[in-house]
């Protein structure tokens, strides 16, 4: 039911400003206000603000000490709050922050996951990269010198040995190197 310049006004304003909304962001208290009377004895300086309810309750969401936002209410009739309204509007305010406090942390976590995973990527392109380049000239260089070898005949059985666990060792090692970055 408001009008457009009404839901104009209310849109941005600074957090300066002496309104029911920017005092329980600063106090962090529930600011309850029961008449069009008594919002106009508290700030006088909007009685020329167009409104068409009577009756406002502020109440600052609070998680952890800080203040990070605030939920209003607004009734068109004067009303005068009682324990229950102010009990039940406590509720919804503290669920609301714990709310935005989840969201902000499961933001947070999100964000520190991402950048693990790109950190860890990083790692290993760089770590198998790092890994390869000595074990791929250690390959090549065993296994021509077995090739070498086994065309001039004077390879002994324990030398052929140790050569097939040193290219069996480096094959395996590249595939393991693979595994990794799969």
């Amino acid at each position: 039911g408001y009008n457009s310049q009404a839901a104009q006004v209310a849109q941005r304003f600074p957090l300066a400003a002496d309104l029911p909304l920017t005092e329980a962001f600063r106090s962090g208290e529930a600011i309850w206000v029961e008449s069009r009377a008594e919002l106009l004895e508290r700030y006088p300086h909007i009685a020329g603000t167009p409104m068409i309810n009577q009756s406002f309750v502020v109440l600052p969401l609070v998680a952890h000490g800080r203040v990070l936002g605030c939920l209003g209410l607004s009734f068109r009739e004067a009303r005068q709050f009682d324990d229950n309204d102010r009990a039940t509007a406590a509720i919804l305010a503290d669920l609301c922050a714990q709310a935005l406090e989840r969201s902000r942390l499961y933001e947070e976590a999100r964000e520190s996951a991402e950048t693990a995973l790109r950190l860890r990527e990083q790692f290993l392109s760089i770590a198998s990269h790092e890994l390869k380049t000595p074990l791929t000239a250690m390959l090549g260089n065993a296994q021509l010198l077995r090739r070498r070898l086994q065309r001039r005949g004077g390879m002994q059985e324990a030398e052929a040995h140790n050569l097939d666990v040193v290219v069996g060792q480096a094959t395996r090692l590249t595939r393991l190197i693979a595994m990794l970055l799969d």
